[in-house]
């Protein structure tokens, strides 16, 4: 049996420390969790690192949780993260106002352990659900790579983080020479497990940060979070 992935990370955006602390402790059996004190902090953080939730105050000191949530969506990277609102806010048009920001869901202060463990469960599990379900719609069935679909929005996005944080990027094209040979001469079967063969190649020398899709037909297509002399090393 394969060993189990490592638990969801959640991250708590309150700036009362001891409501991170609450709500931290009642989901220590759920999920891996980081915290952010306002609403600056926590673009900052999902910047830095992918997070599968947002449990996100309101009333945050700075940018409010309703204008960090419209960040959120705005941001083609950020905007699948589920946002749970939890505040102290309880009139109709609060909650009216968080589900039209892109909320996803809203707890109210003072919370109780076993809704917020409730809510969070079930927003994961329909999180994971969406996330297969969109990986096989963007992935090549013969190859198991990615397809060019998902390689042309993951191309925007790791083009414009590149721009913002400076960081170096990389894009690899390969094709196989005399392909259309393979197939004349031994069948689409053989030629079948050339790309196959291709893409286990790819995949021993991937790192996580690194994209590899099928370009189509016989063609690949390669991103490289590293310079120029890694990229051309990887190939």
């Amino acid at each position: 049996m394969p060993a189990p992935g490592p638990k969801p990370l959640l991250l708590i955006v309150d700036d009362q420390p001891e409501n991170v602390h609450a709500l931290a402790s009642i989901l220590a059996g759920e999920a891996r969790t980081i915290f952010a004190l306002n609403g600056e902090q926590a673009l900052a953080r999902v910047a830095e690192r992918p997070v599968d939730l947002i449990l996100l105050d309101v009333m945050l000191p700075g940018i409010n949780g309703f204008a960090v949530c419209e960040a959120l969506k705005a941001n083609p990277a950020t905007a699948q993260i589920p946002v749970i609102f939890v505040s102290g806010l309880s009139e109709g048009q609060d909650e009216e106002r968080g589900f039209a920001v892109g909320a996803v869901d809203y707890v109210h202060k003072p919370f109780l352990p076993a809704v917020v463990k409730a809510r969070v469960r079930t927003h994961l599990r329909l999180q994971a659900a969406l996330r297969e379900l969109a990986a096989l719609a963007r992935t090549d069935v013969l190859t198991g790579l990615w397809n060019r679909r998902h390689f042309d929005e993951r191309l925007d996005i790791e083009v414009e983080r590149s721009r913002q944080h400076r960081l170096p990027l990389s894009l690899v094209l390969l094709d196989l020479d005399h392909f259309k040979s393979i197939n004349d001469r031994l069948g689409h079967a053989v030629g079948d497990q050339v790309l196959v063969g291709t893409a286990e190649r790819m995949r021993a020398v991937l790192r996580r940060s690194d994209v590899a899709a099928r370009w189509g037909g016989e063609e690949f297509a390669l991103l490289v979070s590293g310079t120029l002399a890694e990229a051309v090393e990887m190939a």
